[in-house]
């Protein structure tokens, strides 16, 4: 246990007291324990803050010794009921996101579970070759790494291709796994739904069905299908044209051209 200590204590020293309380946090099993109780949320935030505020305050503070006597006078103080300590600085407001939509992409969602979960565009996919994607890297069949640098290579663009779509069935299968009681799968007419992990998945080679006009005739035991047509949509969720006064209509300028816009994610 001294050890331990030493360590923190060089920790502290190399960088900062935030990353000791971190540590300590995660050395004891903090977080788990306090989210037993019924107010753990709200205890572990108080922790949390306390951690950043004495981080603000070891700039202003003379070294360790000064932060230790900082937080030592505020425990007195919060002790003696002193009022000093409720400034609305050294408060912080919990709001736990646990009952709000949350827009996260496949790979953060792993180990994650969620009540519902909408996957609006598991339907498209991004095959390659695309328009900037050479050099790309792939396997053999020895399993060495291979690079393919333009389309001539057609061994290299056909094994590029075949681990992208394992990867993108792969993140289906995590997609697909992390609701509690239901995931809705929007299958849309995508350009590119025919060599998406979902197509590949639910029909397989049938040529008919992994064209856009065959998504209407999918019939698979134990999926249901609730099909929602462009003008369900518009009596559903849109004024009617027909309704709408002169006044109320607004037309884009002629002049500007809207950009092309599309999906991405980024991961560190």
């Amino acid at each position: 246990m001294v050890d331990r200590f030493t360590i923190y204590h060089e920790l502290w020293q190399q960088k900062g007291v935030l990353a000791v309380l971190h540590a300590c946090l995660h050395d004891f099993s903090v977080p788990a324990q306090l989210l037993r109780s019924d107010d753990g949320e709200r205890q572990l935030t108080d922790v949390l803050h306390m951690a950043e505020l004495l981080q603000q305050q070891s700039t202003l503070q003379d070294g360790m010794a000064g932060l230790l006597r900082y937080l030592a006078d505020h425990i007195r103080h919060a002790r003696e009921g002193n009022q000093q300590t409720n400034s609305a600085e050294q408060q912080v407001r919990l709001e736990s996101d646990s009952e709000l939509v949350q827009v996260i992409t496949i790979h953060k969602s792993k180990g994650l579970q969620y009540p519902l979960v909408f996957l609006p565009f598991i339907a498209d996919a991004k095959p390659f070759p695309g328009k900037s994607n050479f050099p790309a890297a792939y396997h053999d069949e020895q399993g060495l790494l291979k690079f393919v640098f333009s389309k001539d290579d057609q061994t290299g663009v056909a094994r590029t291709e075949h681990e992208r779509l394992a990867e993108d069935v792969r993140k289906l299968y995590v997609a697909l796994t992390r609701a509690q009681y239901a995931t809705y799968v929007d299958i849309a007419p995508f350009p590119q739904w025919s060599q998406s992990a979902l197509a590949t998945l639910l029909v397989g080679d049938d040529a008919e069905l992994k064209g856009t006009d065959g998504i209407a005739d999918l019939h698979i035991e134990g999926l249901v299908f609730a099909t929602v047509t462009n003008d369900h949509a518009k009596t559903t969720y849109q004024q009617a044209q027909a309704e709408r006064s002169a006044a109320q209509v607004c037309t884009f300028p002629a002049e500007r051209q809207l950009e092309r816009w599309w999906l991405a994610s980024y991961s560190a």
